[in-house]
């Protein structure tokens, strides 16, 4: 029994912890060890029996190896608002007065100045609306500054793009739709405004291309003014098709001369419909049978139209042009009149004292474009027509000669061209996500508006079908070209370590060009993005291009070009290391005789792969800064400098290419490179892991000729690139044999193939450089057969192995301090310095079995060393619900039974989306997780701040950081606090975006938070007294006031000292600093 003197102390001691608990605050507690939780062995597994016994344990669930600390409850961490986007192919629309231009995206609208082409406003929909997607926008007719929107589902918005306000409207039904129970809010393809004449006074009236898939599409006018009490009118109803009793959509619908005419376009008919001359518009429902329709059988499917109306002796006359999918353009000249007197002709009985008169409404014809004409505007005059398609080619083509003139070689596609009001100048969207304006006169660009130029997914459901339905709706016509249904890989980006603004991302020739192989994307260039001002610098190709050459085939495919699959820079921001690769696409190989499997194989033996080497801008320096500045703080600090040394602004000059290296990797064939990373300790130095099994070693040397140094036009010494040292990876080695090997220059020759053709499973690989660059971390081998290797740097031997750290492939190794981070359908992170694992989660639990191969290619992992955390993007099916992560300790080992052939069929048919979560690698409870609406393409980490940035598949930019971090980090103009006036319907939408991370937070909660009663009391006590009187206002602000400063002070201030000895602006700034916070002045000594 204990002593009385015993017990006294105990409770002395027990007094004594209490108190220290409520005198500090912060003070972390302790954590109960769990029931049924062991500690792991702190030895490495070597073979690999011991390897998934320490690893997976016992029972193949994955547990805590080593002490980690309790998440906290609170975080600070937060996803921005979503920055730019993918113009959508809707013609960009000018102001009145040409100073600024609308451009329209998926999600959004955004408002240029067209005088220096800085983004101005951005106009979102609504939060609960943002999954929807905007097929038409126009201006009011009858108010400059109003912007009416329609989205795919039918939705409308009435939106002021001078202030950004922005409202829905409902819309009353029509009278057939109200009485289906089942039927919702007609679907929307196009719309347009007029200013109708109605009675004494003008009406807008906004006219509707609406319907749905199960029922007729037709041409509906609404009041503009009485959209919820008013209800439209048919125009016209598009007729049945042969084929079934469904009308098939109206997919282009335009209007002119104040609603004289309208035209519609399905297929290849055209509907030309104008008003009745014996017709009296008294009230808005008699613009019902005001309009009298024709039909017109274009020569070939309609892919553009564009009309023009003129004065002449018999009243007003429409000119028609429609631009076809083979290239022709078809101009017809006063086309409703025509129409008319055709009908009228045939109708009216002939008689002998007056003949039949036959109407000529034959058009016509001009064809230059081999492939489809996605645009075609008439000028202001008349006298030019304004034509561009798949060619890259802006082609004017005079009326009355037929002559042309060219404006070639522009950088993607042509999808919609725009005159100006005034005529002087044209408005181009190119298919690489940009825009610019071109004057007439000079045919010189005034205007540039750019955005991320990364391959973007098409537009799923129904909303797709109809957007993209000038695409799809041709049964005659072979298209050549797909929209991109699925993403099977990230792309490759990398940040700027000279210029943390700046993200380096893979690119194409616009998103046609990109997706002309199965395979793999025609992605040869890179491009320069600055995300502060989020714009594109410039973009440079890295392996060879068509951009000017005849890029077509016979068969109207595109040519193929290299696809660029790494990219990496060095420590310093001075070197660039990039991988391409190139194969023949099966479809062009030929005359190869036995199974058709072949081709592939045959295909395979001729793929080129190379490696690159490119200087970063050698005229980048860094500022002197005073002594006090960090070697951080100089680091943010970037200047550029022409070849005179004088500074320049705005301009990145191209990478050179120092080395090409071909067949880096190989064994019979040229092999595949896994993953190239950069050497943390020296700038010009990279490794390379490829499909050989074989770890490169890559440095500069000086390049000497005679003895002599060969120097640049600077003076600087010519540099190459050659490989230092090879490591053959020990595959199948015992353990006794690791660690004593030498670095050899052999690679290991392993046999990829059957003799049947047959390929086995692929391999996978990755690597990362410790912190102090003395270690190389590479993980390599088939799925579920991976072992992670240590090599040792300066001598290239093996000196560790560890095996069943993987499941599935492998996607990423990266170093975080003293821990290993492993990707692949499992998160696990190893402690180097214990050689022990300390947890893992199991991120493919929600996806079902034949998707895991595909949904794991997806997922991403990039670390913060400023943060101490890293994050890891998880991709979930869009038609399911959100994944709830799994925490160290219920993670099951399971193995994915999808063939590759049968992930592949998954991929094209499953749409994923991205969830982010952040991780420490102290403790598997998520800090901070968020779903994406969007599937994320690259995850890359913020240089110099505690944050991420996440590239998504609609060509938008995410950044995730702390919030306490002050540093901006690609923050959009919302939270900028840049918009004048923001709807009330977004200040909701953000307050439930909150509420959905509070949920979300909640739900990753594990056992690992929950303590002693008597702690909580202790927590709940501790935090009562050190937050007081603040508990009233959340932030401490509720009770601020303006400071008031009398000038007087301010003189006192800018007066002291005479003007031969002038104040600092240090001292100055401090003095001002001290009026504005009211705090007592300092007197700072020296």
């Amino acid at each position: 029994m204990p002593s009385r003197k015993a017990a006294s102390a105990a409770a002395d001691s027990l007094k004594k912890r209490k108190r220290e608990k409520v005198e500090d605050a912060g003070r972390s507690r302790k954590r109960k060890p769990q029931e049924g939780e062991e500690a792991q062995d702190a030895s490495p597994a070597k073979t690999e029996g011991a390897a998934k016994k320490g690893a997976n344990g016992a029972n193949g669930a994955v547990v805590k190896a080593a002490p980690r600390a309790k998440a906290d409850r609170s975080t600070t961490w937060k996803v921005s608002e979503p920055m730019g986007g993918a113009m959508t192919d809707i013609d960009p629309i000018f102001s009145a007065d040409e100073e600024h231009i609308v451009i329209i995206y998926h999600n959004s609208i955004q408002i240029y100045t067209t005088a220096d082409s800085l983004l101005e406003r951005r106009i979102k929909l609504p939060e609960d609306e943002r999954p929807k997607q905007i097929v038409t926008a126009v201006l009011s007719a009858k108010s400059p500054e109003l912007l009416w929107i329609g989205c795919s589902d039918g939705a409308l918005y009435r939106a002021d793009w001078t202030t950004g306000a922005i409202e829905r409207v409902q819309r009353k039904l029509l009278s057939q739709i109200e009485d289906d129970s089942a039927a919702n809010t007609p679907l929307l393809i196009g719309m347009t405004s007029e200013a109708v004449r109605i009675g004494s006074d003008s009406k807008e009236i906004l006219y509707l291309s609406e319907g749905s898939a199960s029922s007729t599409w037709r041409v509906t006018a609404y009041d503009a003014a009485q959209l919820e009490t008013e209800a439209g009118h048919v125009l016209f109803t598009a007729p049945p098709s042969a084929a079934s009793t469904t009308t098939a959509p109206i997919q282009i619908l335009q209007t002119e001369d104040k609603g004289r005419f309208v035209v519609g376009i399905s297929g290849r008919m055209v509907f030309v419909g104008g008003l009745k001359a014996t017709s009296t518009l008294s009230s808005v429902a008699d613009l019902a049978s005001a309009y009298q329709f024709y039909s017109l059988d274009a020569a070939d499917e309609v892919s553009c139209v564009d009309l023009r109306s003129t004065r002449r002796k018999k009243g007003p006359a429409l000119d028609l042009v429609v631009g076809c999918t083979r290239g022709t353009i078809y101009a017809y000249e006063d086309v409703f009149t025509r129409l008319h007197d055709a009908t009228s002709t045939t109708t009216e009985p002939s008689t002998k004292s007056a003949p039949k008169k036959k109407t000529n409404i034959n058009p016509r014809k001009y064809h230059w474009h081999p492939m489809s004409v996605n645009a075609v505007k008439w000028s202001k005059d008349g006298n030019y027509l304004i034509s561009g398609g798949p060619e890259e080619v802006l082609v004017l083509w005079q009326i009355e000669t037929s002559k042309l003139s060219f404006l070639p070689r522009l950088t993607a596609c042509i999808e919609n061209v725009v005159v100006s009001p005034r005529g002087s100048s044209y408005a181009v969207h190119l298919d690489d996500n940009s825009t610019m304006i071109l004057s007439t006169a000079e045919m010189v660009p005034t205007f540039y508006a750019s955005g991320l130029q990364s391959v973007t997914l098409a537009p799923s459901s129904a909303a797709g079908a109809i957007s993209a339905g000038k695409e799809a709706n041709s049964t005659s016509t072979t298209r050549v070209w797909q929209p991109v249904e699925a993403i099977t890989k990230p792309v490759p980006a990398v940040v700027n370590p000279a210029d943390a603004s700046r993200i380096l991302v893979r690119v194409g020739n616009g998103q046609r060009s990109t997706k002309t192989n199965s395979e793999s994307p025609s992605a040869s260039m890179v491009q320069a993005f600055d995300v502060t001002d989020f714009r594109s610098i410039n973009k440079q190709p890295l392996a060879r291009s068509n951009a000017t050459d005849v890029n077509t085939t016979r068969q109207g495919h595109h040519v193929t070009e290299p696809t660029i699959t790494q990219l990496c820079a060095s420590r310093d921001g001075k070197w660039l290391a990039s991988v391409d690769e190139w194969q023949p696409p099966e479809r062009d190989v030929g005359g190869i005789p036995g199974e058709p499997s072949l081709k592939k194989v045959w295909a395979r033996d001729r793929r080129e792969v190379h490696l690159k080497f490119w200087a970063m801008d050698r005229n980048y320096e860094l500022e002197e800064d005073d002594e006090e500045e960090s070697g951080e703080a100089k680091a943010k600090k970037v200047v550029k400098r022409d070849a005179s040394g004088k500074k320049t602004a705005g301009y990145q000059r191209p990478f050179e290419l120092i080395s090409r290296i071909d067949e880096a990797h190989f064994t019979t064939k040229t092999e595949s490179i896994f993953g190239v990373a950069a050497d943390t300790n020296h700038g010009s130095r990279f490794a390379t892991l490829g499909d050989d099994a074989v770890v490169r070693f890559w440095s500069t040397k000086t390049r000497v000729r005679d003895g002599l140094v060969l120097k640049d036009h600077t003076g600087a010494p010519l540099v190459s690139w050659h490989c230092t040292q090879s490591v053959s990876l020990p595959l199948g080695e015992s353990d006794k044999n690791i660690g004593g090997g030498s670095n050899s220059s052999k690679s290991v020759s392993v046999a990829r193939s059957s003799p049947s053709g047959k390929t086995t499973a692929r391999r996978s690989g990755a690597l990362a450089y410790s912190e102090d660059g003395s270690t190389v971390f590479a993980a390599f081998g088939d799925a579920d057969e991976a072992v992670l290797y240590t090599i040792d740097t300066e001598s290239g031997v093996v000196r560790n192995s560890l095996q069943g750290m993987f499941r599935g492939e492998v996607r990423g190794v990266e170093v975080l301090g003293s821990s290993l981070v492993l990707l692949s359908a499992d998160l696990r992170v190893y402690d180097i310095v214990a050689d022990e694992l300390r947890y893992g989660v199991n991120l493919m639990h929600s996806i079902p079995a034949s998707d895991v191969e595909a949904a794991t290619a997806l997922t991403q992992l990039a670390v913060g060393r400023d943060a101490d955390k890293f994050v890891v993007a998880v991709p979930y099916k869009l038609a399911s619900a959100a994944p709830a992560l799994a925490t160290g300790a219920s993670l099951t080992a399971t193995t994915s039974t999808a063939s590759s052939s049968a992930a592949a069929s998954a991929a094209s048919r499953t749409r994923f989306a991205s969830r982010l979560v952040v991780y420490s690698p102290d403790h598997a409870t998520p800090v901070y997780a968020k779903n994406l609406p969007t599937l994320a393409v690259s995850v890359l980490p913020a240089v110099g701040l505690s944050g991420f940035m996440v590239i998504d598949s609609a060509a938008q930019v995410w950044s995730i950081a702390d919030a306490a971090d002050t540093a901006s980090l690609g923050q959009s103009l919302d939270e900028l606090n840049l918009q004048a006036a923001p709807s009330t319907e977004l200040v909701k939408a953000s307050d439930d975006d909150d509420d959905e991370d509070e949920e979300e937070d909640k739900a990753e909660k594990t056992v690992d938070e929950l303590e002693d009663d008597d702690d909580e009391e202790m927590d709940d006590a501790n935090t009562a007294d050190v937050v007081g009187a603040d508990n009233d206002d959340e932030y401490g602000i509720e009770d601020a006031h303006d400071v008031v400063i009398a000038p007087e002070k301010l003189r006192e201030i800018f007066d002291a000292a005479p003007s031969t000895a002038a104040t600092s602006i240090e001292e100055l700034f401090w003095e001002v600093s001290g009026l504005l916070s009211g705090l007592p002045s300092i007197v700072r000594a020296g």
